[in-house]
C-alpha cells in the first residue's frame, strides 16, 4: 500500500512540473506581435484588423451594437449572413500593418 501512495505521489508531482511551464509561458509575453506584418491572403493585402459582416435573422437586419433576445427555439437555418464586400465594415481599417507594407 505504501509503494502504491507513493508511486502516485510521484505521478502527481511530475504532472504539476510539467504542466507549471506551460501556464507560465501562457501568463507571460503579449498575444500579438506588434513588429510583425501579415503578408498577402490569396494576393490581396489586409486592410483593416477585421470586418463586421451583417446577420439576418429572417429578414431583420441584427444591429452589431446592440444585445438581441433570441427566441430559444431559434435554429441556425433562421440567420443569414450578407458577406458581399460591398455590405462588409472595415474595423480599426487605420491598421498598423498596412502601413508597414
Amino acid at each position: 500500500m505504501n509503494k502504491v501512495v507513493h508511486f502516485l505521489l510521484t505521478l502527481l508531482i511530475m504532472f504539476a512540473a510539467s504542466i507549471a511551464p506551460a501556464q507560465a509561458l501562457l501568463k507571460g509575453g503579449t498575444w500579438q506581435e506588434l513588429n510583425s506584418v501579415t503578408g498577402a491572403v490569396n494576393g490581396t493585402a489586409p486592410l483593416a484588423d477585421g470586418a463586421i459582416i451583417p446577420l439576418y435573422q429572417g429578414s431583420t437586419l441584427l444591429d452589431p451594437t446592440k444585445t438581441h433576445d433570441i427566441e430559444f427555439s431559434a435554429m441556425p437555418r433562421d440567420f443569414s449572413a450578407d458577406a458581399t464586400s460591398t455590405s462588409m465594415r472595415a474595423v480599426n481599417s487605420t491598421d498598423t500593418e498596412r502601413r508597414s507594407l
